[in-house]
C-alpha cells in the first residue's frame, strides 16, 4: 500500500526509504518505525502474540508471562561500545555517534577482515532498504548493562531521545538473517518487529511459548550473557544521529590495564559537569 504525505495540501506519495515528503518537506517519521508500524506488521504481532498466550496458559505460565510484560515496560534500550569509542563521543560536545557505513564511507574507518564485515552493508540494507546507513544499533536491558559483546561501556537511551524513531526485532540483525535465510531483496517474515510503544508484545511473542517453569530471571531471559555478538537479544534500531546527550546514564566494566583505566578516567573527567550519571562496577 503507497503512503501518501500528511499534508492536507500535498498528499504525495511518499517512498518508504524517505523520512520526508519529498514534495512539502512535511515529516513523515522515521522509515524504520513506519514499517513496524505497517497494518500487516501489527497483525502478524498480535497473531504470534495471541499464539504465545495461549500456549502459556496451557503450560500454566499465564500469570508468569504477564509479569513478563510488565517488567518489559520498564526495559530500556543501551548501546554497547568500547572505551575508546565512548571517549571520542563525549571528549567532543560536538561528536556525533556515526555507523559502520558512514564511517566507511567518510575514511574514518577500514572494514575489518572478516565474514561479519565483509556482509555487513548487504544485510543491513536486506532489512532497511535505501536508508540502512541511518541506523544505529541497541540492546533491549532490564538492567544497566547492554550486549556486552560490543564493548564494555554500556549507554543507556533516554526515551525521549528515541520513542519515535526507534524500532525493535526480536534477533541480532545478522542471527535473524542466518536463521530466516534474509538477502538483498528477500521479504522480512512480519510479525517479528515493532515499534518502541509495542516492546512488551514483541518480547510476548519471542518469549510466550518458551517460559520455563520456576522463577525465572527476566534480565537474564531478556539478554543472556553474551558470548559473541550473535548472542540473542532483542535489537533496538535507531534511526538517525546520536549524540551524548541522548544519553542518561553510562556503565562502564572496571578496566584492568592501565591504558584503559586512563581512558576510563578521561571519560569520568569529560562527563564530570553534565547530567550523566557514569557507574563503574
Amino acid at each position: 500500500m503507497q503512503e501518501l504525505c500528511g499534508n492536507p495540501e500535498c498528499h504525495a506519495p511518499i517512498p518508504l526509504h524517505e523520512r520526508y515528503c519529498t514534495a512539502c518537506g512535511q515529516d513523515a517519521g522515521a522509515p524504520n518505525v513506519r514499517m513496524a508500524n505497517s497494518p500487516a506488521e501489527i497483525a502478524a504481532l498480535e497473531t504470534r502474540c495471541a499464539q504465545a498466550r495461549t500456549t502459556a496458559d496451557t503450560r500454566g505460565h499465564i500469570e508468569i508471562l504477564a509479569q513478563l510484560e510488565e517488567e518489559l515496560g520498564h526495559s530500556v534500550a543501551i548501546i554497547s561500545m568500547p572505551a575508546s569509542r565512548l571517549q571520542s563521543l563525549v571528549a567532543d560536545p560536538e561528536s556525533l555517534l556515526s555507523t559502520f557505513s558512514l564511517q566507511v564511507e567518510g575514511q574514518s574507518r577500514v572494514p575489518r577482515d572478516n565474514r561479519f564485515d565483509a556482509i555487513r552493508a548487504s544485510v543491513e540494507e536486506a532489512f532497511f532498504p535505501n536508508y540502512s546507513k541511518e541506523i544505529r544499533f541497541a540492546a533491549l536491558s532490564l538492567t544497566e548493562v547492554g550486549h556486552a559483546a560490543y564493548g564494555c561501556c554500556s549507554a543507556r537511551l533516554k526515551a525521549s531521545a528515541i520513542q519515535t524513531r526507534a524500532s525493535l526485532l526480536d534477533a541480532p540483525l545478522f542471527a535473524f538473517a542466518q536463521i530466516h535465510n534474509i538477502q538483498l531483496g528477500t521479504s522480512i517474515p512480519e510479525g517479528h518487529r515493532a515499534a518502541w510503544a509495542r516492546k512488551s508484545k514483541l518480547a510476548t511473542a519471542k518469549f510466550g511459548d518458551k517460559l520455563p517453569d520456576g522463577n525465572i530471571d527476566f534480565a537474564t531471559l531478556l539478554l543472556p550473557k553474551p558470548t559473541d555478538t550473535l548472542t540473542d537479544c532483542i535489537e533496538v534500531h535507531i534511526f538517525g544521529p546520536l549524540h551524548q546527550l541522548s544519553f542518561d546514564h553510562i556503565h562502564m566494566t572496571k578496566a584492568t590495564r592501565k591504558a584503559d583505566r586512563l581512558i576510563q578516567r578521561a571519560i569520568l573527567a569529560a562527563l564530570s559537569d553534565s547530567d550523566i550519571q557514569v557507574e563503574i562496577a
